[in-house]
């Protein structure tokens, strides 16, 4: 990451949020509570605003360009910088998690209200998810923001998880349905306009277009090769088997695991089927 970068993204945020967290101290805050955590799967827009509104109420983890749907989250978390930026520019958000190079300094951290893991945090061997964690203790789930979000999801204390938008059937994400592809078209252009001078900025930016938005619309951004198979088509039945151990695993815990979405991997791998209205 060039050095121009830093100083650009972070001479845009000012003080917007500017709260400083850490992995430890966000531990248990929420203990006995219902979490929703918030993918960004095709059944986001098929939510009602009623429906929205009841899981608003409630304790949110957002994830990735979750933000669309729902712009305000308590915690957000993301291993992609572009979804970073996205959240912070158009989301609102308490306390963000970012998986990735350690690329923030404090200041910037307590800016973006960022915590900042490392690769020491990060391990792909997601069914390693304790309830009580230091500075050294591995964050579980670098392979899926799903896993990543539901190991939050424990630290913080949770007595019943309810994914949203975690269908995993299709390539698509909500975003390429209306009203939010419009949205997100225009949210892109804005960020490409932010960062129009920082090339490492426009490059993140186009390859989220190029696999995420319109495939391939872009020469030269990542995909734009008629043969490459796009990185959102993960391996169905690694995905099933790891949720259904990650499930065994937080039920010994006492915590509840449950969907709102009966077509969904999250379902078939063992929660508990349920209504958002019944969150009322």
């Amino acid at each position: 990451m060039s050095q121009y970068f830093i100083i650009h993204l972070f001479g845009n945020i000012g003080e917007k949020n500017k709260m400083e967290k850490t992995i430890e101290n966000i531990n248990k805050i929420h203990e006995g509570k219902t979490i929703f955590i918030i993918g960004n799967g095709t059944g986001l827009s098929l939510l009602t605003d009623s429906q929205r509104d009841i899981i608003n109420n409630g304790i949110t983890i957002g994830c990735n360009a979750s933000h669309l749907a729902f712009k305000n989250t308590n915690y957000y978390i993301t291993g992609h910088l572009v979804h970073l930026l996205f959240n912070y520019h158009f989301g609102n958000c308490e306390c963000r998690i970012f998986q990735g190079e350690p690329i923030f300094g404090k200041n910037e951290k307590d800016l973006l209200s960022v915590i900042q893991t490392t690769h020491r945090n990060v391990v792909t061997t997601p069914t390693n998810i304790v309830k009580d964690i230091t500075q050294e203790t591995p964050l579980s789930g670098a392979e899926q923001i799903c896993f990543a979000a539901t190991h939050i999801a424990v630290l913080l204390g949770a007595k019943e998880i309810v994914y949203v938008g975690f269908d995993h059937e299709s390539p698509n994400h909500y975003y390429n349905y209306d009203p939010f592809k419009g949205q997100i078209k225009k949210q892109l252009t804005e960020l490409k306009d932010i960062y129009k001078d920082d090339n490492f900025a426009i490059n993140d930016i186009n390859d989220f277009i190029n696999i995420n938005v319109e495939p391939r619309s872009i020469p030269g951004a990542w995909g734009s090769d008629p043969s490459y198979v796009p990185k959102f088509y993960t391996d169905y039945k690694r995905t099933y088997n790891l949720l259904k151990d990650i499930f065994h695993h937080i039920k010994q815990y006492g915590i509840e695991v449950t969907s709102i979405e009966e077509k969904s991997i999250i379902t078939k791998a063992g929660a508990q089927l349920k209504k958002i209205e019944e969150f009322k």
